[in-house]
Parts: structure tokens; C-alpha cells; sequence
């Protein structure tokens, strides 16, 4: 099992379970840490040495938290720090230690926007510092942003994976043949208005890639030949994991 320092972003149109993804992810990520955790401190326990690579993952995985803009369901994640972004980066500046932490951050494009370059000038050289730093810190960081060109192209240059979010549903069809498949249909209606079980229902295509692109892109032949992975979840499994109301 290999846990990457590294920084993953979440991109998708409104509702689109980008959000959900990144929790999912995040939830995922950090049973990974604690199962870590607990077989070398099993092994530890047991007499069985443990090599330095082993001792060295033993003292970051056993300090490792959570930090999050979002308010997540304490009975699922226990302890974890609520920090608006703008906090991380007071705390980046003030030279507070941050390390060993899994930062899952939503609605970031508000925070960093790329129109926002030069009117919050100091703002984004900070983040920028902060981002590069995160393998040296032992931090992961995951994010959501809802367009492709919202967030800082220093940003997207530095992260390693695009998680693609579209929402829709599968559909039974049958071929002349009389085999029956099911296919994903998107669902393109965004802005209509849904019910909390509508969305509880949703299915959610993830496409990662380990290069930003934009959403048209993805359309490529071409492009599709380069996706890392493909991913389907299934959105009331995670949903009552996070306050899906709250505006970060």
C-alpha cells in the first residue's frame, strides 16, 4: 500500500458530485493511513523488527489528521480540524508548523481565483509556497473547483491528478441480439432543481487523469487513450458524511 503526498483536484459543473468524490476520496485515503498504522504497530507489538522505512511510516502515519473547510460527520471521521483556507495560509506565514495532515478543501476556485491574481497578489504567492512545500511536509491535499480555468495555473501545475466529475445514471439496453447491457447516460440538466434523494441517487462518473484538461478536451480520442482510471460511485454512500448544505 503506497500513500502519495501529493495534491488531487476535483473538477466538475455544479452538482455534479465533484464534492462527494473528494470526501469519498479523502475517507478512502485516510482508512489507508490508519490501517497502515495499525499493521506496523501490530507487527511492532509482536516482536517482529521493524525496518527504518517501517519506523519512519510508523511516526507520520500515527501523527497524521484531518483538516477540512467543510463540516464533516465527527461519528465517521472523529477528530478533525474545521480551518477555513485563508487560516492554512495565516498559519503558513506565521511559520505554525503544518504537517502530516489530509486537507480536503471545497468551492477553492473562491479562494484562489484566477482573476484574482494580481488584486490578491500576496494571498497567491503564499498559497503558491504552501503548495510546493506539501511532499516536504508529508500532506495531501485534495480540492473541488467547478470550472476548468477557475483556479490559478500555478495551482494546476502543480497538481498530479484531475478527478473529472460528470452525474448521471445507468440505462438498460437491449440489443437486437436480446443482450442486455447498462451504459451511463449523463445527465446534462445541472441547474434544474432536485430533491436531497434525487441526489442521494445520482451516480458519479470520475475520469482521472494526470494532466489538466478541459472538459471538451475529454472528448478526444485521442485524450481517452491517456485516462489513468475510471470510477463509478454511487452517491448515497457517502452522503450523509459531510454537511451538503453548508456554503464554504
Amino acid at each position: 500500500m503506497t500513500i502519495a503526498f501529493t495534491i488531487r483536484g476535483y473538477i466538475g459543473n455544479p452538482r455534479s458530485g465533484k464534492t462527494i468524490s473528494m470526501v469519498s476520496d479523502g475517507h478512502d485515503t485516510f482508512l489507508e493511513i490508519k490501517e497502515m498504522e495499525y499493521y506496523l504497530k501490530k507487527k511492532q507489538n509482536s516482536g517482529k523488527k521493524l525496518s527504518k522505512l517501517e519506523k519512519s511510516r510508523l511516526e507520520i502515519f500515527s501523527k497524521f489528521e484531518i483538516m477540512s473547510n467543510l463540516k464533516l460527520n465527527k461519528r465517521i471521521y472523529g477528530k478533525y480540524h474545521k480551518v477555513t483556507f485563508d487560516k492554512i495560509i495565516e498559519m503558513y506565514k506565521n511559520n505554525e508548523t503544518i504537517e502530516y495532515k489530509l486537507i480536503l478543501l471545497d468551492d477553492l476556485f473562491k479562494e484562489l481565483d484566477s482573476y484574482d491574481v494580481f488584486s490578491k497578489k500576496e494571498k497567491h504567492k503564499f498559497s503558491s509556497y504552501f503548495f510546493k512545500e506539501i511532499g516536504k511536509k508529508e500532506n495531501i491535499v485534495y480540492y473541488v473547483s467547478h470550472y476548468d480555468m477557475d483556479i490559478t495555473k500555478r495551482l494546476r501545475k502543480l497538481t498530479e491528478v484531475f478527478v473529472y466529475c460528470r452525474k448521471g445514471s445507468f440505462k438498460k439496453v437491449e440489443l437486437p441480439s436480446g443482450n442486455i447491457f447498462s451504459i451511463f447516460i449523463e445527465d446534462e440538466n445541472y441547474y434544474d432543481l432536485q430533491t436531497q434523494e434525487e441526489l442521494k441517487n445520482m451516480v458519479i462518473h470520475q475520469i482521472h487523469l494526470r494532466k489538466f484538461m478541459t472538459m471538451s478536451d475529454l472528448m478526444n480520442s485521442d485524450v481517452k487513450r491517456k485516462i489513468k482510471k475510471q470510477e463509478y460511485l454511487t452517491a448515497h454512500k457517502f452522503f450523509n458524511h459531510y454537511d451538503t448544505k453548508e456554503v464554504v
